[in-house]
């Protein structure tokens, strides 16, 4: 279960293992829940949900992180912020032509074979300079006025 939790967290994992780790988890958590559910029926006086199987707030937890990973929107995200660093106001028709050229971008990033520095955007903070120098009196009064 803890792979459920590193896929959702680990930026390094290729898309295809990311997906393959969380079908794998989903698939084992719904399995396990079915599997304890059935001997809960057939031996009820030893088998209890509560007590042989995760808590109820976990099971969704690790659930949802499955079905948010498998139906998130982050790849379309990323591949209209991609388009929009191509041209910043297209259409549908536009956006089907930049599919190959977001395609072989998208291929050079993750093969490390090019290396973009993005430039500084308004969320990204400010750039301080500061003075090593001090400033003597005069100036701070007039400023003072």
């Amino acid at each position: 279960m803890g792979e459920i939790v590193d896929s959702y967290l680990n930026r390094n994992l290729a898309p295809l293992e990311r997906i393959r780790i969380l079908m794998t988890g989903f698939f084992i958590l719904r399995l396990w829940r079915f599997h304890i559910e059935h001997l809960a029926k057939k031996y009820s006086d030893f088998i209890f949900i509560r007590n042989n199987f995760l808590a109820d707030q976990t099971f969704t937890i690790l659930n949802s992180l499955c079905e948010s990973m498998l139906h998130g929107s982050e790849p379309v995200e990323y591949l209209f912020g991609i388009a929009r660093q191509i041209n910043s106001d297209f259409d549908f028709a536009e956006l089907i032509q930049m599919v190959p050229k977001i395609s072989q971008h998208t291929k050079a990033l993750r093969n490390e074979k090019l290396n973009f520095n993005k430039e500084k955007s308004v969320r990204e903070g400010y750039q301080f300079e500061c003075n090593s120098n001090s400033i003597d009196d005069n100036p701070l009064e007039m400023l003072r006025l």
